[in-house]
Parts: C-alpha cells; structure tokens; sequence
C-alpha cells in the first residue's frame, strides 16, 4: 500500500501551527475568520447574490407584495419540507411573519400522500383549506418547474422559493421570485430571508433578538442535521446558533433537552446531528412533520411536554424499525459493485434514508435504497465525500429514467417507476463502475 506523506510533523510543533496545518490542508485560506466567524446577525442577505443582478429587482418586488398582503390582511402559507432542514426553516419563516402581524399558517405535506416539496395534491391542499395570496417554500422548490406553474396558472397563487438544493440550468420561470444558494441549508436560507424581512417591517426589539438567539440555534440544527459543509456563513450559522442553545428559553427547545438528557449539558453538533435532530426528523418519517414545528413554536408549557415526550417514543420506534431494516438491507449489498443499490417494498418511506445513511457509512460507497410507494418507487441517496450524487442522477444516462429528482452533493431522493428499476440499477451500476467512483 503506498502512503503519501503530506507533512512531517516536528515534536515542537506549537498547536497553533498544527492547526495551521490542518486547516491549509483543507483549503481554509483565512484561518482567523474560519475560527472565529462573523455572528450570522451581521451578514445581509445580498451577500450570497453578489453575482445575481436580479436580486435587489426581485427582493423590492417580494416586498411590494408583502406590504399588500400585510395591507389587505390576506394570507400567506409557509410551505416547508417534512425534514429537521426543512422543519426548523419553517419555525423560523412562520414565526417572523406571524409575529410581524401577517396572517400566516404553516404547512409541510404528508410524505406518503404528497411526497417531497411541491405537488399538485399539496397545492390544491393549500389552495381549498387557506387560499392564500402567496406561499413561501421552505428548503425545496428550484427543482419544482411544473409545480410551480400549474400554482400560478390554475390555482392562481404566487410562490416564493427559498431552497438551498441544486437547481436545473434555470430557475422556475413562473416563482414569483427565487432566493437560492448552495451556501446555505435551507433553514440557513431562511434565517436570512427571515431576517431581512423583519427589518423591511421595522420589527421590535424582540424579534430581531431572536435573531441572536433561538432562530440562529433553529437554523444551525438545520444546518447540521443536512449535512452542510460548516464553512463560511453556514460555519458561523453552526457555531452561534450551538452556543445559543444554552441561552434558549422556548419551551419546545427547552424540553427537547431534557427529554433527551441534554438538559445544562454543552450542544455540540454530536448532540444535534445524532440526538436533537432525529427526534424532529422522527415526526415526518413515522407519523405528521406538523408536530415537529407545532414542538418548535409552542407557546404553552404543556404542549410542549407532551410533543417532547411524543419525540422522544416516536424516535424510539424509529430506532428499532430501522435496526431491524439495516440487517435485511445488509444481506442485499452486492459488494463487487462500486455503488449499491437496494430494495425492499417492505420498508417503511420515512426511513430509507436512514438505512442509505448506515449502509454509506458501514461499506464506504455511494448507497440507493428503494421502496414501493404509491404505485411507484420511491428512493433516498447517500454519497461519500468526493461523488456528488445529485450530479450524478441527473446525468444525460440516468435522469430519463426517473420521474422526479432533487437534492445536493451528498444525499437527494428521487421516484422512479416499478418497471424501470432494472433498467435504472444496471445503468447506474455500470456507470459507476465506468467512472470508478
């Protein structure tokens, strides 16, 4: 085996030029600003559309509408995605409009019955229960062309999307207007449309102060628990926002803690992306993602012990499904292939990703595990450091064969229907082996 020695360590190193060492190999440039990051408090909006001329065009006309709408008491609708990304993005979304005085009510689909981000069945869902003048998407939409259209065209309402996801070669032509960065998670993209709107509308003190305070913890639960490289903002968004865990006084956050034994203990992003996270992720993989945000947001001490205590069970149920489907999963995996690509209609939706997660962590490869949903497959991907998977399933040879696809470098999701599995596992199978990944 041949190892290649990058540097040779000297026994008198200071741990400061170690570090500098270790941070050079990692392709950090400042080291001061990467240790000690600017509070996302202070970083605007505009900054992660430095390059894109439209923003401050599209930024003054979302601001237009909201002053309408706030004028005209109509209502506005936060539609996030069902995971902790998406769940914690929602929290913070609804909450400022709320708290500005807009009428605004959250909503995140059902997984099985509406599926990732937009539908058709969602939006008609909105439309017939809150017929709202504008809906604001929360960690999902650049890659929702269609949904988007037959939103402005038939049901006549305006979307806004926040979304940190890779986008296709152009944005949704029919988005009312699209703030999009791959900077960011999607709780992070919120953060900031959040905040940018509260200053718009001259919010009080209080408000902003959450700014520093539970909406930053919010935002960096997101950030860890969507696997989003901690460099530039999204390291400053993880580093303040785990410190303001101690700080926090809301109640969801509060009993969450406790709950799980955290409680006067450091929050690392250990305990966030392997304790916190998933009893917020439980709710939208086994039962209705609704009760995580309602957790999040709660005013009442009781509720908030109960949904805790519901987390808590909901998680435990969540741990021994998955147990049980690792072990099936591990007796399908083909080891001579370079990729693996496993499949039990059993298994249940809210937790494939799951069982992609350990198998990626357990065999070292890009993993795909499907499962019949719907009268189609659906499937969760994760990848290893260096293969973007997104990239991947959305090649000229593989995204044909898909319905629908979306997601980032290292993990996305996709449907694909029952009778081009095959066809799908021997081309991704023999692509990879192609592309030696």
């Amino acid at each position: 085996m041949k190892i290649n020695i990058k540097h040779k360590i000297d026994a008198h190193i200071s741990p400061e030029g170690f570090v500098e060492l270790l941070l050079k190999d990692r392709g950090v440039k400042n080291a001061d600003l990467f240790l000690k990051p600017v509070h996302p408090v202070e970083v605007s909006l505009a900054t992660f559309f430095i390059k894109k001329p439209r923003f401050t065009q599209d930024w003054k006309k979302f601001i237009a509408l909201l002053k309408q709408i706030h004028k005209r008491q109509q209502m506005i609708v936060v539609y996030s995605d069902y995971d902790a990304d998406g769940v914690t993005g929602g929290a913070i979304m609804w909450e400022t409009l709320h708290r500005l005085g807009f009428t605004v009510m959250p909503y995140i689909p059902d997984r099985k019955k509406e599926g990732y981000g937009f539908s058709e069945a969602g939006l008609r869902n909105v439309k017939d229960t809150h017929n709202p003048a504008l809906i604001i998407s929360v960690d999902h939409g650049i890659v929702a062309h269609k949904q988007i259209s037959f939103a402005k065209e038939t049901l006549g309402i305006p979307i806004v999307v926040t979304d940190h996801h890779q986008k296709q070669e152009k944005e949704p032509k029919d988005a009312f207007a699209v703030f999009h960065t791959t900077e960011l998670s999607g709780s992070g993209v919120s953060y900031f449309v959040a905040k940018e709107i509260a200053k718009e509308f001259d919010s009080p003190h209080a408000l902003m102060a959450e700014f520093s305070r539970d909406f930053v913890a919010l935002a960096a639960t997101g950030t860890i628990a969507d696997l989003v490289p901690l460099v530039g903002v999204s390291r400053s968004v993880a580093k303040y926002g785990l410190e303001a865990y101690e700080k926090s006084v809301r109640y969801g956050i509060r009993h969450l803690l406790k709950e799980a034994g955290l409680e006067g203990k450091p929050i690392t992003p250990y305990e966030v992306g392997y304790i916190i996270a998933p009893r917020i992720n439980a709710f939208g993989r086994l039962e209705h993602a609704i009760d995580a945000l309602r957790l999040l947001c709660t005013k009442s001490y009781a509720k908030a012990i109960e949904l805790a205590g519901k987390a808590g069970k909901i998680n435990k149920d969540r741990q021994d499904l998955v147990a049980i489907a690792q072990k099936q999963a591990e007796k399908l995996v083909d080891g001579a292939h370079k990729i693996i690509v496993v499949r039990n209609d059993e298994w249940e939706e809210g937790i494939i990703g799951l069982i992609a997660g350990k198998l990626m962590q357990k065999f070292y490869k890009p993993v795909i595990v499907m499962t019949r949903s719907d009268g189609h497959a659906k499937a969760s991907v994760r990848s290893i450091a260096g293969i973007d998977i997104t990239k991947f399933l959305t090649s000229q040879d593989i995204r044909p064969f898909l319905i629908d696809v979306g997601g980032h470098a290292a993990a996305g999701g996709f449907t694909i229907p029952l009778d081009q599995i095959d066809n799908f596992t021997r081309a991704v199978v023999a692509k990879a082996k192609k592309r030696n990944i």
